[in-house]
């Protein structure tokens, strides 16, 4: 069995007391005001406490992109709770700072009978949530959270392929990290693939406008990334400079021209074991092949014609 816990009102701070949002909803906590917000709190609290089991209550405090100021949020916390724990029995209840791994242990402790939800019945899913937003806009307080799993296929590839160049680079930048020419700057891929991994970003949850902005700020970080490995590979092993190739889903494939021939191409496998992979590039010419290899490459020439309205045109590759 797995221990769960349904937040009776979301992950928000309580209403009223949402310190980094409007102080005109969210008043700050005085001298003046203290004792009737600290008792506004209380009455939240005593709500709450009847949806509860035992008599510790979760009141989580925050939302998304709060304690960027995290002294004012603190500040006025500390106020409350100074407050109210000085009048502990007048209030009939003590609050204090918690984790989860405490306020579970807390649960645990006091031994509740608590309900099994078995297979049969059901799981969360899919996820409905009432937003006043959504019932000023459509008249529908219902917003149903599905298709996370499958939407925005292109995007969910991008991120995933994405990942794996990059799991790839830093393998190579640990490998070059004692060079003094081998400088690599692989953290603008890392922020934009962290960025994703947001909730409301794989998800497909976010509006076309925010994905667009995913989609810029991951191929930009590509590039970026590319270009600075790629340069510093190319001085580390051959003092030379190299043509950028793709690697990565987004980038475009290397391009051989048949005047620059011969020319080396240098394939790193990310793997922890041999593998056995198409390595595709353009050029050109057909009449180009592998000179040598260990073990050997064979390969073919397949003619790659984009047709627009207008005439034929040179491929994106």
């Amino acid at each position: 069995d797995m221990l769960t816990h349904v937040l009776d009102s979301t992950y928000v701070s309580p209403a009223g007391f949402d310190f980094e949002g409007d102080p005109k909803d969210n008043p700050p906590i005085t001298d003046a005001n203290v004792a009737d917000r600290a008792k506004v709190l209380v009455d939240i609290c005593r709500e709450r406490a009847s949806w509860y089991r035992t008599s510790h209550v979760l009141v989580p405090f925050g939302q998304d992109f709060r304690f960027q100021d995290a002294a004012l949020e603190f500040d006025n916390m500390d106020r409350l709770v100074s407050y109210i724990n000085a009048r502990e029995r007048d209030f009939g209840m003590r609050i204090r700072y918690a984790t989860l791994s405490e306020y579970f242990d807390t649960m645990r402790a006091a031994k509740p009978e608590l309900p099994i939800r078995k297979p049969e019945n059901g799981d969360f899913f899919p996820y409905a949530s009432c937003w006043g937003t959504d019932l000023a806009e459509t008249e529908s307080c219902i917003a149903y959270w599905s298709g996370f799993y499958s939407s925005r296929p292109e995007f969910k590839q991008l991120v995933r392929s994405s990942g794996v160049y990059l799991r790839s680079i830093e393998q190579i930048t640990a490998r070059f990290a004692n060079n003094p020419v081998a400088r690599m700057d692989i953290a603008p891929l890392r922020r934009a693939l962290a960025i994703c991994a947001h909730h409301d970003a794989i998800t497909g949850t976010e509006k076309k406008a925010v994905l667009e902005n995913y989609e810029e700020m991951v191929h930009n970080a590509l590039r970026a990334a590319a270009e600075s490995v790629q340069h510093a590979v190319a001085r580390s092993v051959a003092a030379a400079k190299v043509e950028i190739g793709g690697s990565a889903s987004g980038q475009r494939r290397t391009r051989i021209r048949s005047a620059s021939l011969p020319q080396s191409l240098l394939v790193y496998n990310a793997a922890a074991k041999d593998r056995c992979f198409l390595v595709r590039f353009c050029t050109d010419s057909p009449e180009i092949n592998a000179a040598s290899g260990s073990p050997s490459v064979s390969g073919n020439a397949l003619p790659v014609l984009q047709v627009w309205p207008g005439g034929l045109h040179e491929p994106d590759c």
